[in-house]
């Protein structure tokens, strides 16, 4: 683009609400009146740009570490030395947190982590990004830099690294993943043959990060909007297999999408969940390549959990029947349930074991059923079966076991009076 037009396009950043709210104005007003330099950089311009919401806003200037610590501390402002190492330091303005980062260029990198030094070239800092795009900044004054010619790459859905593709990668192996995640929020056109060759070559450079960094990559990618035609990219070039090493199924994951597609047309009210997807496309794997990629991806215990839940209880829900429903609600809350139910109707449509209709009509019930579900209390507790002179703690449990699975399979509706007298006759029956 044109200088001219980059300017226009930079005082109309000026106007959008990301940089006008109180938190953002109070960090712009600290840097003005200590006469430092400082521009907006990264996803705040890039985003702005497409008008879509901005949701991180980072900050770059020529001020070393030390001196940005002192400024914001001198001014009041709570400051955590976050990353001060690659110089970042996170402030907070009004509950809203900021990232500045002092400009800085790569003096050794390999492949997982970066030395840096700090230096005063604004381009020099542009230049160890990773995609043209992801290079602007913005001036609080609204002068807008390109030096890549990123913004026509982002007006027309290119993702294009910054000089050598290869160098980019053999700088940080991750950006293999950032490539396909970017493809997958602002690519228009298919990644070229001659990209994806080149994913295809470095594929096995993935296997030497960390699975924290890979998961954050690949859960992004799963919650894109319609990640499919990327996961295709990555099963092709063998991405995928870094890190799910085992089968995976792709048609059951387009199956769900479709799914969700659907329902968001309908206005169901639906929350994209990235694990939900990774379980479809974990659909056809053991239990113990479901634990295999909660160790790979270091998910955390309740990710593990929530991931094991999809394995051990999708397909129970059918048929969807008003009892069944209430039961999953109570066993899983809504949101598991509702996971449990889109998984399986997946599976089904992609067996042609069900129709589009069918499985509307199984999620209108649901959405019945969760609107006047209330959780119901078990109405007795060890205490009333110590009454009964039960004193070992194992019978006492295995009682109240016992009577619960009685009392859901009536529908939550026996009492305690009837609770009890289930108990009663359990006793004398064992005896």
């Amino acid at each position: 683009m044109s200088f001219l037009k980059n300017q226009t396009l930079g005082k109309s950043l000026l106007k959008q609400a990301w940089i006008n709210n109180a938190s953002t104005k109070r960090v712009i007003d600290c840097f003005v009146k200590n006469q430092a330099p400082f521009r907006f950089v990264g996803g705040c311009v890039r985003d702005g740009i497409l008008k879509r919401p901005v949701k991180d806003i980072d900050i770059c200037t020529p001020l070393l570490p030390h001196a940005i610590i002192s400024l914001f501390r001198d001014h009041d402002f709570a400051v955590y030395e976050t990353g001060l190492k690659h110089g970042t330091v996170t402030i907070v303005s009004n509950h809203q947190p900021f990232e500045i980062t002092t400009l800085r260029q790569d003096k050794e990198t390999d492949g997982r982590r970066a030395l840096v030094e700090f230096t005063d070239s604004w381009q020099a800092d542009a230049a160890r990004r990773d995609f043209t795009f992801n290079a602007l900044s913005l001036t609080a004054e609204g002068e807008l830099f390109d030096y890549f010619d990123g913004i026509s790459d982002l007006l027309v859905g290119i993702v294009r690294f910054i000089g050598n593709p290869l160098d980019r990668i053999k700088e940080d192996h991750l950006r293999i993943l950032r490539l396909l995640r970017f493809q997958c929020y602002y690519g228009k056109s298919p990644l070229s043959l001659e990209t994806l060759g080149l994913v295809s070559q470095h594929a096995n450079l993935i296997s030497k990060l960390s699975g924290e960094r890979i998961r954050q990559e690949f859960l992004k990618i799963l919650s894109a909007h319609d990640p499919y035609p990327t996961l295709l990219d990555m099963n092709k070039t063998k991405l995928l297999q870094q890190f799910l090493p085992f089968f995976f199924n792709l048609k059951t994951l387009e199956s769900l999408l479709f799914i969700e597609v659907n329902l968001l047309n309908k206005n169901f009210s639906l929350k994209i969940d990235p694990l939900r997807r990774l379980a479809a496309l974990l659909s056809s794997a053991s239990e113990k390549d479901y634990l295999q990629t909660s160790k790979i991806l270091k998910f955390s215990s309740r990710q593990q959990q929530q991931l094991l839940s999809y394995y051990h209880h999708t397909g129970k829900i059918k048929p969807v029947e008003p009892l069944t429903i209430r039961q999953f609600l109570y066993d899983h809350g809504p949101e598991i349930s509702l996971d449990l139910l889109l998984l399986q109707e997946a599976i089904d449509l992609c067996t042609k074991s069900t129709t589009l209709k069918s499985i509307f009509n199984d999620l209108e019930l649901y959405d019945k059923a969760c609107k006047i579900w209330e959780n119901p209390v078990f109405p007795i507790k060890g205490d009333d079966v110590l009454k009964l002179n039960i004193r070992e703690g194992k019978e006492i449990g295995r009682l109240l076991d016992e009577v619960k699975r009685w009392w859901r399979q009536h529908d939550f509706r026996p009492d305690h009076t009837a609770c009890m007298e289930y108990v009663k006759g359990l006793i004398a029956a064992s005896k």
